[in-house]
Order: structure tokens, then C-alpha cells, then sequence
């Protein structure tokens, strides 16, 4: 992930499905960037909020990433959501919303337990963009591949 995260255009950071905040912690340590942790569960956002008085919570459901960022730009979005295991109108609802609120040069790094790419070919065909494996997180249990999504036109 440190990789995934340190290449990433200047701006700030989206992170969906931060939970209790072990990656959200992560990201600001490592990237000294603002984050904005997008949680749809109210308690673990006000947990967040919380244990972060620094870390912008937005507490919302992520396929509606560009009405809860009120038209801000984000530079990146780093997800820990279980695509795999969502509806697949659902999953494009998310994907197409975090692009939509990244310039040209935005990046979604992924997380994923899968062996394959957590978005399919033909929605990132739909969506112009595209995927490359990262590294796994070994200490992570199970552990996780990282995957970095960008746009191809």
C-alpha cells in the first residue's frame, strides 16, 4: 500500500468504509494529507470523529460520492469496500461517483481479498479506466492485495 499511496497527485484523500480507522490512521500518518473518511454506519462515524478530531467524517452511503462532497475535488480515494461482494450496480454506482469527483489524474487504490481485479473488465471498460496489481499485505489477515485504478483517457 505505501507504494499504492505514495505517488498520488497533491490534494486531498478520500477514504471509503474507514470502520475503526486502522488504514485511516495510516493514510495520515504516511501521506500528512487531509483525509475525508466516508463512513455509512452513524456510530463508527462518530466513533471516528471521536478518536479523530483532525479527520473529516462524512457519515453516507458511497454510491453518493459527489453529492456528499458537495463538488469538491479530490486528488484520491482509498477503499477498503468488499466489492466483491456488492450488486453490480452498486459497485458501478461507487466507482463511477469516486472518478467523478477526482480530476484526470486521480487515483483509487483498492483493497481486495480476491485472487482477480475487484472491478471487471467490462465495467472498467465502461468506465475508461484502468486497474494494476499492487503489492499484498502480508500482515493484513486475510491478507489483501492492493490494486490501483486510474483513468485511460
Amino acid at each position: 500500500m505505501i507504494k499504492s499511496l505514495g505517488d498520488i497527485p497533491k490534494g486531498d484523500i478520500l477514504e471509503l468504509g474507514p470502520g475503526t480507522g486502522a488504514i485511516t490512521s495510516f493514510i495520515m500518518e504516511l501521506t500528512g494529507r487531509h483525509v475525508i473518511a466516508l463512513e455509512k454506519d452513524q456510530q463508527m462515524a462518530d466513533r471516528l470523529k471521536q478518536q479523530w478530531p483532525e479527520l473529516e467524517v462524512l457519515q453516507g452511503d458511497a454510491q453518493h460520492i459527489p453529492d456528499l462532497l458537495a463538488g469538491r475535488s479530490i486528488a484520491a480515494v482509498v477503499s477498503g469496500l468488499p466489492l466483491l461482494n456488492m450488486p453490480h450496480e452498486v459497485r458501478k454506482n461507487i466507482i463511477a461517483g469516486a472518478f467523478e469527483a477526482m480530476p484526470p489524474d486521480g487515483v483509487m487504490v483498492q483493497f481486495t481479498y480476491g485472487p482477480n481485479q475487484p472491478i471487471p473488465v467490462e465495467l472498467t471498460d465502461a468506465l475508461s479506466i484502468k486497474g494494476e496489481r499492487g503489492e499484498k499485505t502480508w500482515n493484513n489477515v486475510p491478507p489483501a492485495t492492493v490494486w490501483r485504478f486510474t483513468q485511460t483517457n
